[in-house]
């Protein structure tokens, strides 16, 4: 299966580790950072927490829309998606293809001031929604997710394997 996948690439971090997996069951994955579809300066970072990504999101849109065009895929696996509203996902949608989106925080509490407004607002476009949090799997499907589907916090066996014991010289 051809996966884009919309999320960050840094190894460091779950959404490339979930790639990875994705991978290993023998897909195709194409990783693409909505994140950095967007000036990034120190001091926008906290204006756009708080604008919910509102200023940035028409570019995001453009971008990924641009990219994307030409390409043929299968599955498109949005990771958290808090940059993508709903005009993209209106797009994505009009391809035909499902549309994945999976997000191991909490986007229904008030602690990110607006940062999940856009994510919110783009829940009924999703074919699927993963989250790990019961409490959200209702809160959800009341913002208009069609299907929503409930994961236990995990790892991945092979980021975080365990270490082999050396001997001390």
């Amino acid at each position: 299966m051809k996966i884009v996948y919309l999320g960050d690439p840094n190894p460091n971090l779950t959404g490339a580790h979930r790639a990875g997996a994705l991978v290993r069951l023998g897909h195709s994955v194409e990783i693409l950072n909505p994140g950095r579809m967007y000036p990034h300066f120190r001091l926008l970072a906290p204006l756009h927490v708080r604008t919910g990504f509102r200023l940035v999101a028409p570019v995001v849109n453009r971008r990924l829309c641009a990219l994307l065009e030409p390409k043929e895929w299968d599955l498109l696996w949005v990771d958290s998606g808090c940059e993508l509203g709903p005009a993209f996902h209106r797009w994505a949608k009009a391809r035909g293809k499902p549309v994945v989106n999976y997000n191991c925080d909490n986007p229904f509490v008030r602690r990110d001031y607006r940062k999940w407004d856009l994510y919110k607002k783009s829940l009924c476009y999703h074919d699927l929604t993963i989250l790990p949090r019961s409490k959200n799997v209702e809160q959800a499907k009341a913002a208009g997710s069609p299907r929503v589907f409930l994961v236990s916090l995990s790892y991945d066996p092979v980021a975080h394997h365990p270490e082999q014991a050396t001997e001390a010289a």
